[in-house]
């Protein structure tokens, strides 16, 4: 029987107003680790791999703690869209602390999005990056992963 209405065991079968899907996807990346290295005084982008021909909404970004980021100052990440429309960068997050936030192996926190929703769908022809930037020297090399939630618009 369709929909359900058979009796235990079935094959669930969507009833016609729960067809429509919305298709999520996680996307990395590593900030540090092998074959990355950041440097003082200076930004370094990291790129995240995205949907290429799709239109899509960042939800959330969150920071896994491997190694935590140490130096003489500040050592921030911030999620940037370069928008293909405006030929502009925009800031998608804070600047996000890499050296007390993510203080020990395990650690999971939340990068909230700061921007509008406007300016949180990315379009084809856009990029999506963290940008990495050391204020001073760094003496112990981040090694932690950024994830990024992207709901798939079309």
């Amino acid at each position: 029987m369709p929909n359900g209405l058979a009796p235990w065991p079935y094959n669930f079968e969507p009833v016609p107003p729960n067809t429509q899907q919305t298709n999520f996807q996680t996307l990395h990346a590593s900030l540090g680790g092998t074959g990355q290295t950041f440097t003082g005084t200076a930004t370094t982008a990291v790129y995240v791999s995205i949907p290429r021909s799709r239109t899509f909404y960042v939800m959330a970004a969150n920071i896994q703690g491997g190694t935590a980021a140490a130096g003489s100052g500040a050592i921030t990440a911030q999620l940037i869209r370069y928008s293909s429309v405006a030929a502009a960068d925009v800031a998608l997050t804070a600047a996000y602390d890499l050296t007390t936030a993510i203080a020990a192996a395990g650690t999971n926190v939340n990068v909230p999005i700061t921007a509008t929703d406007s300016n949180a769908v990315c379009v084809p022809g856009d990029t999506l990056r963290w940008a990495v930037v050391a204020a001073g020297t760094i003496t112990t090399q981040p090694k932690v992963a950024a994830s990024v939630e992207a709901s798939v618009m079309s």
